[in-house]
């Protein structure tokens, strides 16, 4: 076991063990992700904070950025989302919390940096707080676009 599941393992018994079958489905997770994004796309930062634990971290797997709040996060000034597509997400249960590795794809820019990459590869670590999804952590990499192939 590495260090890391051992990490969500105890996580996991921290939370509550309350939530029902229905939300512990892969749907409703993915669901989660997609109001995620359907939020970004909007601007509708109030949605996005309600989907986040207060907790929350941003890690970017790239570059040598400092993790970034929930504060931060919402903060961010002048970054505008023209699409957003999740291409695929894998759940992956352990009691109250979720996993979720996926790849989403971008049209997006800020003020600051212009034009930002369009594809990404993401893990969300998702817990039941209060009897809902609540996002606590998401790595952030950026991903190379797929090979003819896939």
């Amino acid at each position: 076991m590495n260090i890391i599941q051992f990490a969500l393992i105890g996580l996991g018994a921290m939370v509550s063990m309350g939530a029902a079958a229905e939300e512990r489905s892969s749907e409703a997770v993915v669901a989660q992700e997609q109001a995620w994004a359907d939020a970004l796309l909007q601007a509708d930062m109030a949605t996005v904070a309600d989907l986040m634990h207060p907790h929350f971290r941003l890690v970017r797997a790239y570059g040598v950025a400092p993790p970034i709040s929930r504060e931060m996060y919402l903060g961010m000034p002048g970054m505008t989302v023209h699409s957003v597509e999740i291409e695929r997400a894998d759940v992956t249960f352990m009691g109250d919390v979720a996993i979720v590795d996926m790849v989403m794809n971008f049209d997006w820019e800020s003020a600051e940096h212009g034009q930002l990459p369009p594809r990404f590869r993401l893990t969300d670590t998702w817990l039941v707080d209060d009897g809902q999804w609540k996002v606590i952590a998401r790595v952030s990499q950026i991903a190379k676009e797929p090979k003819a192939s896939e």
